[in-house]
């Protein structure tokens, strides 16, 4: 039996509900982290050095620490961003992206790549603004630099597995429907 086209697909609203709350709580614990002081975020990483050097054995600096901070938070911002797109794109199939005559986007995962990817990036930008009035702190381009970079990188991960998933499947873009 075929499905209406104006039923809720309940998994798709469950699911944005659950990845829009994760993301939420992710975009929060990033900006908790850039209202700290330089002396708390000092501690912080410091305490990740030895952390790593005490149960790894590998011992790192606090640059490479922060920056590696920075590109695992953005990185998994965005794909959160992405997936909770997605989810939502699906929740009413009758509203889809895909059953709109006026797209100009081949398909919705393009859509959603590009919709994580300013959002993203916005918030990074915000993140480094913040941190302007922070003591101790100060706004810095590379890191906004480094946290493109993990998005990019994130979200280009995310495409290459769409990719696959369709040549596994043997459909192009136009025939896949995930929902």
């Amino acid at each position: 039996m075929e499905r209406s086209k104006s039923q809720i697909n309940i998994f798709n609203l469950i699911s944005a509900v659950l990845i829009w709350i994760l993301a939420s709580v992710w975009f929060c614990i990033i900006f908790f982290l850039a209202t700290e002081t330089e002396f708390d975020s000092y501690i912080r990483s410091h305490n990740v050095i030895v952390f790593f050097k005490e149960v790894i054995g590998l011992e790192l600096n606090q640059l490479i620490v922060r920056k590696f901070a920075h590109f695992f938070e953005y990185g998994f911002l965005s794909f959160a961003i992405y997936l909770g797109l997605s989810f939502t794109n699906g929740i009413s199939p009758k509203h889809a992206y895909k059953f709109d005559q006026r797209k100009s986007i081949k398909h919705v995962n393009e859509l959603c790549i590009i919709y994580a990817f300013w959002l993203a990036t916005f918030i990074s930008i915000v993140d480094e603004y913040i941190q302007l009035f922070v003591e101790g702190r100060f706004a810095s381009i590379i890191d906004i630099l480094i946290d493109s970079g993990s998005i990019v990188l994130s979200l280009l991960v995310v495409r290459i597995c769409f990719l696959l998933k369709l040549m596994i499947l043997h459909k192009n873009e136009d025939e896949y429907d995930n929902y």
